[in-house]
């Protein structure tokens, strides 16, 4: 079997989950914040369906410029050079913050020298994040 099939396969396993996904009250409220201060891009190695399908059941897909999913694209640095791209901002990497989970997300914004906050480590969860102090 191809990559591209079990790729395929992959996600479409993970699509069938997102009935069961839930977004807490406050991380929607933290994420209109967010919005409310600065331009937000979603990276996600969701597929496209179980991404757009769980934000606009959350009515909050419209609070990002753009939301970058991993079918085509896997989430990499790649991600963060498109949104670089659609900034028009000559200093996105400077001003740019980065709220993940995850090492691998870490790695990817510090090799765009991107500020990095761990959700979980640093703050416990992302209600935890102080927006005055970015």
């Amino acid at each position: 079997e191809s990559k591209k099939n079990i790729i395929a396969d992959m996600y479409k396993k993970l699509d069938k989950q997102k009935n069961k996904t839930i977004f807490i009250e406050w991380a929607i409220e933290k994420v209109i914040e967010l919005w409310n201060n600065y331009k937000l891009f979603l990276s996600t190695w969701s597929s496209t369906i179980f991404a757009k399908d769980i934000l606009e059941k959350w009515n909050i897909s419209q609070y990002f410029e753009l939301i970058q999913w991993s079918e085509e694209i896997p989430k990499s640095e790649k991600h963060l050079e498109i949104f670089n791209d659609i900034s028009n901002d000559v200093n996105f990497y400077n001003k740019a913050i980065s709220i993940w989970d995850s090492d691998m997300d870490e790695y990817f914004a510090k090799l765009k020298g991107i500020k990095f906050i761990n959700v979980w480590k640093d703050n416990k969860t992302i209600k935890n994040i102080n927006i005055k102090t970015l």
